[in-house]
Protein backbone atom coordinates (compact mmCIF):
# COMPACT_ATOMS: atom_id res chain seq x y z
CA UNK A 1 0.00 0.00 0.00
CA UNK A 2 2.90 2.21 0.63
CA UNK A 3 4.45 1.64 -2.45
CA UNK A 4 1.27 2.33 -4.49
CA UNK A 5 0.90 5.85 -2.33
CA UNK A 6 4.64 6.58 -3.61
CA UNK A 7 3.86 6.07 -6.95
CA UNK A 8 0.78 8.21 -7.11
CA UNK A 9 2.33 10.82 -5.24
CA UNK A 10 5.31 10.87 -7.69
CA UNK A 11 3.43 9.82 -10.74
CA UNK A 12 0.82 13.20 -10.14
CA UNK A 13 3.10 15.77 -10.14
CA UNK A 14 2.05 18.54 -12.80
CA UNK A 15 4.44 19.86 -15.43
CA UNK A 16 8.15 19.06 -14.81
CA UNK A 17 9.53 20.35 -17.63
CA UNK A 18 12.48 17.92 -17.91
CA UNK A 19 14.93 18.19 -20.34
CA UNK A 20 17.05 15.52 -21.77
CA UNK A 21 19.91 16.48 -23.69
CA UNK A 22 21.20 13.26 -26.68
CA UNK A 23 23.80 11.85 -24.47
CA UNK A 24 20.89 10.65 -22.12
CA UNK A 25 19.81 8.01 -24.93
CA UNK A 26 23.43 7.24 -25.74
CA UNK A 27 23.60 5.93 -21.83
CA UNK A 28 20.12 4.37 -21.47
CA UNK A 29 21.63 2.21 -24.77
CA UNK A 30 24.85 1.73 -23.41
CA UNK A 31 22.96 0.55 -20.12
CA UNK A 32 21.02 -1.85 -22.04
CA UNK A 33 23.71 -3.26 -24.45
CA UNK A 34 25.62 -3.73 -20.95
CA UNK A 35 22.60 -5.77 -19.00
CA UNK A 36 21.91 -8.13 -22.34
CA UNK A 37 26.27 -8.45 -22.47
CA UNK A 38 26.36 -9.42 -18.60
CA UNK A 39 23.19 -11.22 -18.57
CA UNK A 40 24.69 -13.88 -21.61
CA UNK A 41 28.07 -14.16 -19.85
CA UNK A 42 26.29 -15.13 -16.79
CA UNK A 43 24.31 -18.10 -18.42
CA UNK A 44 27.83 -19.11 -20.78
CA UNK A 45 29.38 -18.99 -17.24
CA UNK A 46 26.24 -21.56 -15.96
CA UNK A 47 25.21 -23.35 -18.57
CA UNK A 48 26.03 -26.76 -17.21
CA UNK A 49 24.16 -26.06 -14.23
CA UNK A 50 21.33 -24.36 -16.16
CA UNK A 51 21.04 -27.46 -18.58
CA UNK A 52 21.11 -30.33 -15.87
CA UNK A 53 18.72 -28.21 -13.88
CA UNK A 54 16.36 -28.29 -16.88
CA UNK A 55 17.31 -32.17 -17.22
CA UNK A 56 18.80 -31.39 -21.35
CA UNK A 57 21.40 -33.48 -22.67
CA UNK A 58 21.23 -35.33 -18.71
CA UNK A 59 20.31 -38.65 -20.83
CA UNK A 60 22.67 -38.38 -23.56
CA UNK A 61 25.51 -38.13 -21.20
CA UNK A 62 24.98 -40.72 -19.13
CA UNK A 63 24.31 -43.22 -21.53
CA UNK A 64 27.41 -42.33 -23.20
CA UNK A 65 29.26 -42.56 -20.35
CA UNK A 66 27.56 -46.20 -19.52
CA UNK A 67 28.60 -47.42 -23.07
CA UNK A 68 32.16 -46.30 -22.35
CA UNK A 69 32.53 -48.22 -19.13
CA UNK A 70 30.89 -51.40 -20.68
CA UNK A 71 33.49 -51.81 -23.58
Amino acid sequence: MLLLAIALWFGSTENAFAYLDPGTGSILLQAVIGGVASGLFIVRMYWRKIKTLLGVGEAAEHSSTKDHHHR
